[in-house]
């Protein structure tokens, strides 16, 4: 996959959400390339990545600021749980800063699932299997519960499950899943997001 936006008019804002569950053999290739061209523009990119088995991921974000772009804030924000010794992530950010009157920031990490977490649920009487695959959901679910989608979270659900169980997700009309209707429910910025707010 590979997403291009270009920020160009003043007070422009963009958010970009991308989660992914690998397991088999399956490969993902991401790429998210943003460059903030006007000012006082806010741009958020969050990646989850969930790989099992000998599944791969690639993701590479790359933010670009302008010299013109001042008071921009820029975040990349990508994580990947490795849940097998044979599965693999890379994730690579990429900050290219032409201005200085910005805040740009980053974080990365893979990782494989916390083991205190796994034990904790064991000890509270959950199989090992069940508590991998609730921290494995609840970490893909901080990028569901950021969409401004409605009933998103209730569409992406049952498919994660089929996948987790080992079936496959029905396709249909051109090898496509049939998406219901689904209406955005809000795409303003929030006032924290503005230049002089406290970064987070």
């Amino acid at each position: 996959m590979r997403n291009h936006t270009r920020l160009t008019g003043p007070g422009s804002s963009v958010e970009d959400l991308q989660a992914f569950y690998g397991s088999g053999h399956q490969s993902y290739d991401s790429s998210f390339d943003l460059t903030h061209i006007s000012t006082d523009t806010h741009g958020q990119s969050i990646t989850r990545g969930v790989f099992t088995d000998s599944a791969r991921g690639m993701s590479r974000g790359l933010v670009r600021i302008e010299p013109e772009a001042r008071k921009t804030i820029a975040v990349i924000s990508e994580h990947a749980m490795l849940l097998s010794k044979g599965a693999r992530s890379d994730t690579i950010p990429i900050l290219e800063i032409l201005c200085r009157d910005v805040k740009a920031t980053h974080s990365t990490s893979v990782a494989p699932v916390d083991p205190e977490k796994v034990f904790y649920l064991e000890s509270r009487g959950m199989p090992r299997s069940d508590a991998i695959r609730m921290i494995g959901e609840g970490f893909l679910s901080y990028v569901y519960d950021r969409a401004p989608v409605t009933g998103l979270r209730d569409f992406l659900y049952p498919s994660l499950s089929t996948r987790w169980d080992g079936g496959q997700v029905s396709w249909v009309e051109g090898h496509f899943p049939l998406l219901p209707t689904l209406s955005v429910t809000g795409t303003e910025a929030t006032p924290e997001w503005r230049f002089d707010a406290k970064l987070r």
